[in-house]
């Protein structure tokens, strides 16, 4: 067993010097996030433009850096006592109870004091999910969609 695992280390410590598209998926049980013996790898190889698309989050980069200040308003929040499932819509949901659920989201955030805050965050790291700030999803992407639309003016 011994001589079985100076064996595999070697090539742990080469997986994991690869990059993590080079490298793939784990698959397996370990509670460290590393490979045991019989886990395995499956490959990630596809172009960086195709993961975008299949997942949509917020982009973390615009994120302000890990400091209270940032943060605090969060603490304030009317939505701080609400079920998330208020302002997040489950799978599948449509229609008229999918604007009830929004409506009713966006009363609370009405009266919110951080309405403005949470708004501004919202749009700051384009959140792709959930009522904040009192705006939709839909209604973020059209304040966000006019924001980088360039202005084209029409030649007579």
């Amino acid at each position: 067993m011994q001589g079985q695992r100076q064996g595999v280390l070697p090539l742990l410590q080469r997986l994991e010097a690869l990059p993590q598209a080079y490298r793939g998926v784990m698959r397996g049980n370990s509670p460290l996030g590393k490979p045991l013996l019989g886990d395995y790898y499956e490959p990630i190889l596809e172009q960086p433009m195709q993961r975008l698309y299949r997942a949509r989050m917020a982009e973390i980069s615009r994120l302000p850096q890990p400091i209270a200040d940032h943060w605090e308003w969060q603490y304030e929040g009317s939505c701080r006592t609400m079920p998330s499932e208020m302002f997040f819509h489950p799978d599948g949901e449509r229609g008229p109870r999918r604007r009830n659920r929004e409506n009713a989201a966006k009363a609370i955030c009405a009266s919110c004091p951080v309405i403005q805050q949470c708004r501004t965050h919202a749009l700051a790291v384009q959140e792709p999910y959930g009522i904040w700030g009192g705006l939709s999803e839909d209604d973020r992407l059209a304040i966000i969609g006019k924001e980088i639309t360039p202005e084209v003016s029409h030649a007579s």
